[in-house]
């Protein structure tokens, strides 16, 4: 990453006016330039693909379509290892920040900052190649990347239960689609809020939606 000079910069957001926003905010703070736009994971590896000079700096959203930003990220770190990215996001849960700085991520930025911490970020990330935020501090991101801190493993039975979680099927037809007892479908569940300090059916849907284990 480079100290000085121009610092290339590619932006992945659905929400355009949100992209647009951190167009024009960047190039109002420093040599920042705004090289490459996307409104998703698929379009934002194709012209990463496709650039003659690949930006320092991806700053990029978690939940997008056809690619979401864990699938991004990982794409990123295993083809292009020098550029950086940091996580600009609503999603604010222990799993999603573990999941993503392990897997290579730069910083994880929340999108209720301020214009001024988001500038410190961008600056910090060019500098020296990460930012802690509040929603991440230092000790956190050693312990991750020590691997003395591992993300929750979700098992293939509970992102299959997730789903469920996100239609209007009872837990007793959960059961009958899985072929288990009830009572086995609310210890899953109940093995769940505990993993995952979530306290509610509908927090278990806004996360399997917001972590890609469903589509949305």
């Amino acid at each position: 990453m480079k100290k000085q000079g121009l610092v290339r910069v590619a932006l992945a957001d659905d929400n355009i006016i949100m992209r647009k926003g951190l167009v024009s905010l960047m190039s109002s703070v420093g040599n920042y330039k705004a090289e490459i736009e996307a409104d998703n994971g698929k379009d934002l590896i194709k012209k990463l693909e496709q650039a003659k000079v690949l930006p320092d700096l991806c700053i990029m959203e978690i939940t997008m379509q056809h690619i979401n930003g864990y699938q991004a990220l990982k794409i990123i770190k295993e083809r292009w290892p020098s550029v950086k990215v940091l996580i600009f996001t609503a999603i604010n849960n222990e799993y999603s920040v573990n999941k993503l700085l392990q897997d290579g991520a730069s910083g994880y930025l929340l999108k209720t900052c301020s214009p001024k911490e988001f500038e410190k970020a961008v600056a910090s990330i060019a500098e020296t190649g990460y930012y802690y935020s509040r929603t991440v501090t230092k000790k956190l991101v050693k312990a991750i990347k020590s691997k003395e801190i591992v993300p929750a493993k979700i098992t293939e039975k509970e992102k299959r239960f997730l789903a469920y979680c996100c239609t209007d099927l009872t837990y007793e037809d959960i059961a009958g689609r899985c072929k288990l007892s009830r009572r086995t479908i609310e210890s899953t569940r109940d093995r769940l809020f505990v993993k995952l300090s979530i306290e509610s059916r509908v927090g278990l849907a806004k996360f399997a939606m917001q972590t890609g284990i469903v589509e949305v």
